[in-house]
């Protein structure tokens, strides 16, 4: 099967000293974008858990902007592997320059009852138009990987808004059968909108908006495809000090929860000139 683009992006080699590396796209205004950096995490610190263990939660902290014309190199620290858990520290670095570190956690599939928030009543992705929106700042690259239907129109005018929007979104073609592949390709998508809805209200003529993440989660609840449609419903319940504050939701078509994420971000408001 042929490697696509998205398994590239999220690749990590392991060198003959056994650190691990990857390379990073640029993202917006000369930086590595930092759902890739996270992504990549994620797949290298999958490299030291335990076969049988998949990932169930991601908790980074972006630290420096990253350099895309470097690789990153990835050290991974076991800090807990226990009977059902294993938890590893991952410092993605570029040089003497920490630009991430991150908590991931895998865990064991335990049988337990089951229940959830009920999924947001909207259109189905496939009566919706494909996107080719990009956020003004923002490389078009970066956001090929992933097809986009949007909900809500707001989500993409360029006037003021309430700090909401509900996305479809799904991998081009097919991915291989790997949880944590699609775990990793999960991880890199939520960093594409879900700061922008932060955006929304602060959107006013005569002014930019300077942004970049301050941490990143995401709680992986159940089994999922990121090849298939996925509803991303996210809102900003806090913007103050210049941060703001997001939280997502992903289910399925089927209405089931998948995965939650929550950011920070530092979003500054200036005239223009």
């Amino acid at each position: 099967m042929e490697v696509s683009t998205l398994e590239r992006l999220l690749a990590v080699e392991r060198q003959r000293d056994g650190s691990v590396t990857g390379r990073c796209l640029v993202g917006a205004r000369g930086r590595i974008f930092g759902g890739q950096v996270a992504a990549q995490a994620l797949r290298a610190a999958s490299l030291a858990a335990p076969s049988g263990r998949d990932p169930h939660s991601l908790h980074c902290s972006f630290l420096r902007p990253g350099d895309p014309s470097r690789d990153v190199m990835y050290d991974v620290t076991v800090i807990r592997d226990g009977r059902s858990l294993t938890t590893s520290r991952v410092d993605a670095h570029q040089g003497e320059r920490t630009i991430l570190t991150a908590l991931a956690s895998f865990h064991v599939a335990e049988s337990s009852p089951d229940y959830q928030r009920a999924a947001p009543q909207v259109g189905d992705a496939e009566t919706l138009a494909e996107s080719a929106y990009v956020p003004p700042g923002s490389n078009g690259e970066v956001r090929m990987p992933f097809e986009f239907r949007y909900v809500d129109a707001a989500a993409t005018a360029d006037t003021p808004a309430p700090a909401s929007q509900r996305t479809w979104l799904r991998a081009r073609g097919r991915l291989p059968d790997d949880v944590g592949l699609h775990a990793c390709a999960l991880v890199y998508a939520s960093d594409l909108t879900l700061t922008r809805t932060a955006h929304m209200p602060l959107r006013r003529t005569g002014t930019t908006r300077m942004g970049s993440s301050l941490d990143h989660s995401v709680w992986f609840h159940r089994s999922f495809r990121a090849d298939s449609w996925l509803l991303f419903d996210q809102e900003t319940p806090s913007y103050a000090g210049a941060r703001a504050l997001s939280h997502g939701q992903f289910f399925d078509t089927a209405g089931v929860l998948v995965a939650s994420v929550s950011q920070e971000a530092l979003i500054l408001v200036r005239p223009e000139g």
